[in-house]
C-alpha cells in the first residue's frame, strides 16, 4: 500500500460522480475527494482507568476523586496517538467504525443529522503506536456507518443525500492498492431502506444489512451485480459465523416487542432466532462480533452487552451499562482478544473487564476511562462510538475526538 508521509501537504483531486444511480440528476452529484495526509498528535502518555464511585451507586465520579479511585488493570496503558477527526466541506464529521486488517485500520466517518457526510481514512500502524495516515477518501453527500476489508478492496456503506443521488442505502468499492475516485464512484449501488448497518462476506458473496424501516438482510454478488434479501426489521449488524451469517436486529420502526439475534446458513432466507430484551436506542448504533467462531459480543446499546455461547445457543455473560447523571450511556461496540472485553459506552467513555472461564462465561469490571466533560477544539463531546482491540492496540473511534490509538503491555 502506497504510504505517504505525515506532513505532506494535501493533495486534491476532483472527479465528478457519473454512476449508476436509482434516480436524481447525475451532473449534480457532490464530488468524491482524494486528501493526502495531515499531522498526527503523537502522545505517549501512560493513562491510567478508573473504578467506578461506589458511593454514587454507580454514577460516574467527579474527576476531583479519580485519583484515589486508580484502579490496576494488570497493564501498563499508553495513549500513543490520537487521529483528528475529519473535516468534510466545513464540517467536522465523527469518527463511528473501525475495521483492523493486518497493520490497516480503516475508519468510518459520518455527521449527526443533517447534512449527510463522511469520510474513509486508511491508517498504517506499523509497529505498536507509530500510526500513519495513509489517504483519507471524503464525501461531501454520504454518512459512512459500516466498512468490510476483502482483500485488496475496502467495502463501505451508508446513507446518502437523496436529494442529490436519488436514495439514501448505498454499498461501494475503494481499491485500497490504487485509489480512484472515477472507480470508486463507479462502484456505487443502491440498495433497500434507509441505510446499511453492517457488511461482512461468506461463500462468495456480500451479506449487507440495512434498516431500520424496511430494513432486511441483502445478498450481493462479488461485483454487486446481482442482488436478493430477506425482511429483517431493525437489522442493525452483520458478522460471518461458520458457513453462514450471524445478526442482530432490534425494535425500530416495527411492531416487535423485543430485539434479536438472527442465524442464518449459506444462502437462506430464513433464520435461526434467538430473543434478546429490547435494548431501544432508535437509531443509534448496536454491534455483533464473533470470537474464533464460537462466541458472540453483542453490544446492545441500552441493554449494555451480552455474550452468547454458540454452541449451544445460550447467554453466558451480560453487563448492564453504567449510570450517568443526565441520561444513560449506550454500549456501542464490544471487541475483545480473549483476555480483555472493551465496551464503549458513548460519552460516558470505554470499559475494559478481565476475562475468566471458558467461552467468556466469566468477566469481572477492571476499571473505565472516562470521557466526560472531553471535548475537541470546537467544544464539541468526545463519544466512544467503537472499539477494535487487537494485537494489543486499542483504537477508539471517539466521535468529534477522532480516533484514541492506545497500546497495551501485560505487567
Amino acid at each position: 500500500m502506497r504510504k505517504i508521509a505525515i506532513l505532506l501537504l494535501s493533495l486534491l483531486f476532483l472527479v465528478s460522480c457519473d454512476l449508476f444511480t436509482g434516480g436524481g440528476d447525475t451532473d449534480s452529484h457532490d464530488q468524491i475527494l482524494i486528501s493526502g495526509t495531515k499531522d498526527i498528535i503523537i502522545i505517549g502518555d501512560t493513562v491510567n482507568f478508573y473504578e467506578e464511585e461506589p458511593d454514587s451507586a454507580g454514577k460516574l465520579a467527579k474527576f476531583a476523586v479519580f485519583a484515589k479511585k486508580v484502579k490496576d488493570i494488570g497493564y501498563d496503558v499508553v495513549l500513543a496517538a490520537q487521529i483528528p477527526a475529519v473535516i468534510v466541506d466545513g464540517s467536522q464529521v465523527h469518527a463511528n467504525d473501525i475495521v483492523i486488517s493486518g497493520n490497516d485500520a480503516y475508519i468510518a466517518y459520518n455527521y449527526a443529522g443533517d447534512p449527510f457526510r463522511g469520510a474513509i481514512q486508511i491508517i498504517d500502524f506499523k509497529g505498536k503506536g507509530t500510526p500513519e495516515i495513509v489517504e483519507e477518501v471524503l464525501l461531501p453527500s454520504m454518512d459512512v456507518n459500516a466498512l468490510y476489508v476483502d482483500g485488496d478492496d475496502l467495502i463501505f456503506g451508508g446513507a446518502a443525500d437523496p436529494d442529490i443521488w436519488g436514495y439514501k442505502s448505498f454499498v461501494g468499492r475503494i481499491n485500497t492498492k490504487d485509489i480512484s475516485p472515477t472507480e470508486i464512484a463507479a462502484s456505487i449501488t443502491q440498495l433497500p431502506s434507509h441505510a446499511v448497518t453492517g457488511i461482512t462476506k461468506t461463500a462468495g458473496s456480500f451479506k449487507i444489512t440495512v434498516g431500520a424501516a424496511g430494513g432486511k438482510l441483502v445478498t450481493l454478488s462479488d461485483d454487486f451485480s446481482t442482488q436478493t434479501s430477506m425482511d429483517l426489521p431493525d437489522a442493525r449488524d452483520i458478522e460471518s459465523y461458520q458457513n453462514g451469517v450471524i445478526m442482530i436486529a432490534g425494535t425500530t420502526d416495527n411492531d416487535e416487542a423485543n430485539g434479536k439475534v438472527v442465524l442464518v446458513e449459506g444462502d437462506d432466507t430464513t433464520g435461526t432466532e434467538i430473543t434478546v430484551a429490547d435494548f431501544g436506542s432508535d437509531y443509534h448504533k448496536a454491534t455483533v462480533e464473533v470470537f474464533e467462531g464460537t462466541t458472540a459480543l453483542l453490544a446492545l446499546s441500552e441493554a449494555g452487552f451480552k455474550v452468547l455461547d454458540l454452541s449451544d445457543e445460550t447467554f453466558v455473560f451480560e453487563a448492564s451499562n453504567p449510570e450517568m447523571e443526565g441520561g444513560l450511556p449506550y454500549t456501542n461496540s464490544v471487541s475483545s482478544d480473549g483476555s480483555l472485553i472493551f465496551s464503549a459506552n458513548g460519552e460516558w467513555g470505554f470499559r475494559v473487564f478481565s476475562v475468566s472461564g471458558k467461552q467468556f462465561n466469566g468477566a469481572t469490571l477492571a476499571g473505565y476511562y472516562p470521557f466526560e466533560g472531553v471535548t475537541d477544539s470546537l467544544g464539541q463531546n468526545y463519544s466512544a462510538n467503537h472499539v477494535e482491540y487487537k494485537s494489543k492496540n486499542l483504537f477508539v473511534a471517539s466521535g468529534a475526538g477522532g480516533v484514541q490509538v492506545f497500546t497495551l503491555d501485560k505487567k
